[in-house]
């Protein structure tokens, strides 16, 4: 890329979608209209979809959909109706009929991609996902597993299946690559030179967060470096198709937002961003838009390198309180998150998803884009406009009905949590949760770019014992008597107003005074901060 892009979007492929029934190919790239003005200067998109790619003729890969015999397996079963993301099981058929079509009409949809940039003048990048899981699921995405897993499956992960793999534990084989096998990273380094043969790309991403494990069970520890040299291989053929074609080619890689964690996975993110093994790292988690991303550590390994670092998320967020009238995909969270990797040192924003509906702020009538997600676009290219802006900063997330919502290579959550009885213990164990905030919040009050704060918290079990809870923000007590309150699906939210926030690293602690235990146990689910700008329109 000649110009490093300030906002990056990734699209999974389904914008084929367009291209029945009018086969007219500027179709398939017509959100840039839209998209370009709002502040996207580069695109990202799939070359396949889970392990296949969307052209024929690849030596490492059929056609995504060429094998597939039986489209919709269970015709009477209302439950096997919808697909691993969400979706009806149905748009698998037609995404393979839009994509047959295109190559039955001579074009190659890649090249649709790279034109539609052409014509906006935008960044056209190659998104290779590492490690796709969605065919793990049993019961409803079985029926487009790749030709290559279905007959070497001594390349595969296989059983028994690592925690969570791919999100689910209740799969009982592990359809994912097995990298410490040599014939899987050469197909993956394949991949990429082909993808650099075959189109004039300005960049290729490999996409590490989709998705962990990498190995075996057992096998992490002998396999530390594995990664790291496949990726020094991929950085040559990179460099060598920027050589031969006389002009720059980035390699981009998305790696987890805890670096700490990322070793977890086997990937040692400091060491790659300090070589550099890429020429732009995104820190993202792997499905939604966490609250906390080690920024300003990755900023710090990258001194030497100088490679650019970008704070990267999914349009989807955790559930939070109402804001701006949406409850889902609240558009303050990801303004949060985007100005910290900013006032952190980030060079950019890399935004996952956003394309499709239910990873927007909702509810709202219109099926495309409306005028709210197209300004927070705008907001992620400019940390003086996020200043200005409402904005939501929480600590580590929970998901719906409590149950944890814990990607592998993010952060632990810190909620939800039994309230904390200090006076049941000695000295101090920690019971703070800490939320960052990126903003010089007393500045901002004082010259008025700051319209004012509040603390959000919500609990559950707590009418009992009221009188019994306390909440600290920085060592400074914080009543809850006569909080505001609001409501959602999730239940009632007390608001503060003007908690003692600061700037950096914000201690929160709620605890019950008192050494008798309650019954019910009071549960705080989550507790967020919202800075009220002064541009809210």
């Amino acid at each position: 890329m000649t110009k490093l892009p300030r906002l990056i979007f990734n699209t999974d492929g389904n914008w084929m979608l367009f291209y029945l029934p009018g086969r007219n190919p500027d179709d398939v790239t017509h959100q840039l209209d839209e998209l370009v003005p709002a502040g996207v200067d580069a695109l990202a998109g799939l070359i396949g979809i889970d392990d296949d790619v969307v052209w024929r003729g690849s030596p490492h890969s059929a056609m995504w959909g060429d094998d597939t015999q039986v489209w919709d397996p269970d015709p009477d079963n209302p439950v096997r109706k919808m697909t691993a993301g969400g979706f009806e099981l149905s748009r698998l058929e037609q995404l393979y009929n839009c994509m047959d079509a295109v190559s039955a009409d001579g074009r190659e949809l890649m090249q649709l991609y790279i034109d539609g940039c052409r014509r906006h003048g935008i960044a056209a990048i190659a998104s290779m996902r590492m490690n796709d899981a969605h065919t793990s699921d049993e019961a409803r995405e079985w029926q487009v597993r790749s030709r290559h897993k279905k007959s070497r499956p001594d390349l595969l992960i296989g059983s028994p299946t690592p925690t969570r793999s791919g999100g689910a534990d209740r799969w009982n084989f592990c359809w994912q690559w097995d990298y410490e096998q040599e014939e899987v990273r050469d197909r993956f380094l394949g991949l990429v030179d082909e993808t650099l043969e075959r189109y004039d790309f300005d960049g290729i991403e490999l996409d590490w967060m989709r998705g962990p494990p990498y190995f075996r069970p057992g096998r992490l520890l002998d396999n530390l470096d594995t990664l790291t040299e496949f990726m020094r291989q991929a950085h040559a053929i990179v460099r060598r198709h920027s050589r031969q074609q006389g002009k720059p080619i980035a390699l981009l890689t998305r790696v987890p937002p805890c670096l700490a964690e990322a070793r977890g996975i086997g990937i040692d993110a400091p060491g790659w961003i300090r070589a550099p093994v890429a020429d732009l790292f995104v820190l993202s988690s792997a499905s939604y838009c966490p609250a906390r991303i080690d920024i300003a550590e990755a900023v710090a390994c990258a001194k030497e390198s100088k490679v650019p670092i970008y704070v990267g998320f999914d349009g989807a967020t955790h559930l939070t309180s109402p804001h701006e009238g949406y409850d889902r995909g609240v558009p303050a969270v990801l303004r949060g998150v985007a100005l910290n990797g900013y006032e952190q040192g980030a060079a950019g924003v890399y935004i996952f998803n956003y394309d499709y509906r239910h990873h927007r702020a909702s509810p709202f009538a219109e099926e495309e884009y409306n005028d709210d997600h197209l300004a927070l676009l705008t907001d992620l290219t400019d940390p003086e406009r996020l200043a200005r802006r409402d904005r939501s900063y929480s600590v580590s997330d929970s998901a719906l009905g409590g149950v944890v919502n814990h990607a592998l290579g993010d952060h632990y959550a810190q909620v939800p949590r039994a309230l904390s009885m200090p006076a049941r213990a000695t000295g101090g164990l920690g019971y703070e949760m800490t939320l960052i905030i990126e903003d010089d919040i007393e500045a901002g009050l004082a010259d008025g770019r700051i319209l004012g704060t509040e603390l959000r918290l919500r609990l559950t079990d707590c009418e009992a014992c009221m009188e019994r809870i306390f909440c600290r923000v920085n060592d400074r007590a914080v009543s809850l008597a006569g909080a505001a309150k609001l409501k959602n699906q999730l239940g009632t939210w007390l608001v503060v107003k003007n908690p003692p926030i600061q700037r950096g690293a914000n201690l929160v602690l709620l605890g019950l005074d008192g050494l008798q235990t309650p019954d019910p146990w009071p549960t705080l689910h989550q507790c967020e901060v919202m800075v009220l700008g002064c541009d809210s329109t």
